[in-house]
């Protein structure tokens, strides 16, 4: 699990006390929920994957080479991202 948050009135570990207080206050009604669902009997349904268009899928990659994606993504400042 990640997760993001800044406070400047909370020590990094009282910010984890209460990420962990709300976790375990969860799991009764995590536990209800659980319940509940194997009482009505439904099975989960099957996901399919979608099959990939190699067509699309060349033609978006050589967009984004066009456009340096690559430099985007590698470039330390923000400034430095936008072409000309």
């Amino acid at each position: 699990m990640m997760v993001e948050g800044e406070a400047d009135f909370l020590s990094e570990t009282e910010m984890l006390e209460a990420i962990f207080f709300g976790h375990e206050s969860l799991q009764p009604l995590i536990d209800m929920q659980e319940t509940l669902a194997g009482l009505v009997g439904n099975t989960k349904r099957e996901f399919a994957l979608a099959a990939i268009d190699a067509e699309l899928e060349a033609k978006v990659t050589a967009l984004a080479e066009r456009r340096s994606l690559q430099r985007s993504v590698s470039a330390p400042s923000r400034t430095l991202r936008r072409p000309g």
